[in-house]
């Protein structure tokens, strides 16, 4: 009988954490939307760290869906971290060819080649000569590696420059229900992926290039990095 009870007991306290750490969740989703709040950087990035700390133990509870990371992947021509430190294209503009057959990628990527071109601070052309093309984005489906997205970057030394970037975005994750990506984060991701085409590194700041590469679309501090990278 007692055990019964604890047994009982712990089920209701379980249950109150689950129900508490979603309600947190949605106070941290209302609040993260309020135009009040985004005025304060330094207190909107605490609660984006809170709440994505929320989801991720909601997650190993069962209650929400795995997140998928977005992380950058280095080439062998980019494998020592302070020589990638600062490389940049030659100038603020690449080709770009997209080997894409799925309809939903190909128009992420094109949206987001867009909002970067429209922040003036980087132009993507898009090529339809493979050859002639610096950066190349291409779709994989790959369920071990964790990632939505990742970034392969070639790298001239030692004058840092970008010979070549391949961009691959992962349908496993970004198409599984069970991720929970929707077609604003889809966008958010090739952004991201993107940003590290043209030489931009993680932050954690609020930005399109935090580690998780799907939280945010592209920041005023993105466009800032982008035109000091590129101001020299």
């Amino acid at each position: 009988m007692k055990l019964i009870k604890a047994v009982v007991t712990l089920i209701r306290w379980t249950l109150k954490l689950i129900l508490t750490g979603i309600l947190l969740m949605l106070v941290a989703y209302f609040l993260a939307s309020s135009n009040w709040l985004k005025a304060d950087n330094k207190l909107a990035l605490a609660l984006n760290q809170g709440l994505v700390q929320v989801e991720a133990w909601l997650s190993k509870a069962g209650v929400l869906p795995k997140l998928a990371m977005t992380e950058r992947k280095a080439s062998q021509a980019d494998t020592d971290d302070n020589q990638a430190q600062g490389a940049r294209w030659p100038q603020n503009q690449a080709r770009v060819y997209l080997e894409l057959t799925d309809p939903k990628l190909k128009r992420a990527c094109l949206v987001a080649m867009s909002a970067w071109n429209d922040t003036g601070a980087f132009k993507f052309v898009q090529t339809t000569d493979k050859d002639k093309a610096q950066i190349i984005c291409r779709a994989v489906s790959d369920s071990t590696n964790g990632a939505a997205g990742e970034t392969e970057t070639d790298l001239a030394l030692p004058q840092k420059q970008l010979t070549h970037a391949t961009v691959y975005l992962n349908k496993y994750y970004l198409f599984n229900p069970s991720y929970s990506y929707s077609w604003q984060r889809i966008i958010n991701t090739a952004e991201h992926e993107l940003g590290h085409a043209i030489g931009l590194r993680h932050t954690n700041e609020i930005s399109v290039m935090q580690p998780t590469g799907s939280n945010y679309s592209i920041q005023p501090a993105d466009v800032t990095k982008v035109r000091e990278l590129y101001s020299h």
